[in-house]
């Protein structure tokens, strides 16, 4: 075993996973208030094939310790965590966590399967990537009192670059009270499209 910092792990610069909102969210939740859990993948050269999202999240929180165990694939690994009993509060906390998390923080980039599986020569379709489409998710907060929905889309860098202007334009014009929605993203596309339309219906 060998003990590295967060840093010097390397991201994968083609995830396929982009995550959601609130996956992010409650990973979030789940390290700050249960500790990690889950361990992480990398290669020999310390790039991360899993848990680049859960990497992405422990450095914001400040979480900089990694300790890494060797294995060439023919030995499961066991993350203990000599400081919890499954059959405690914490522990069943941690076990639902966990699975949580890995259900809504799952968010396939099509283009990038695609791109993958062409320069890697893999048969995606093997894996279950039979048609992968934007995704469209409705998220339950945790008051249960709204809906919401997370939305995907590809663009070009122009157009992201285009649409990150006018939210941040949007954001600084609106403050957005009464909408029941706290994701000044989602809050600022909302009003966007809204004068849009009524270009339209006046």
């Amino acid at each position: 075993m060998s003990k590295v910092k967060l840093s010097d792990l390397i991201p994968d610069d083609r995830n396929a996973n982009v995550g959601t909102e609130y996956g992010g969210y409650l990973l979030t939740q789940s390290l700050q208030q249960l500790g990690a859990g889950r361990s992480i993948l990398v290669d020999r050269n310390n790039r991360i094939i899993a848990g680049n999202k859960t990497v992405e999240t422990a450095a914001a929180i400040g979480l900089d310790d990694v300790q890494i165990v060797e294995t060439d694939g023919k030995t499961i690994i066991a993350v203990k965590r000599i400081d919890i009993d499954l059959d405690s509060k914490e522990g069943r906390e941690l076990a639902l966590a966990d699975n949580k998390v890995s259900q809504v923080n799952l968010n396939f980039d099509a283009d990038v399967v695609d791109e993958l599986a062409i320069d890697f020569d893999i048969d995606v379709k093997s894996w279950g990537f039979d048609a992968i489409e934007p995704e469209e998710t409705e998220i339950k907060l945790p008051s249960g009192e709204k809906g919401f929905r997370q939305m995907t889309f590809t663009l070009s860098d122009l157009q992201a670059q285009e649409v990150e202007t006018a939210l941040k334009l949007c954001k600084k014009k609106n403050d957005f009270q009464g909408t029941g929605n706290e994701n000044s993203n989602g809050n600022a596309l909302a009003a966007i499209v809204a004068h849009y339309l009524s270009q339209f219906n006046g």
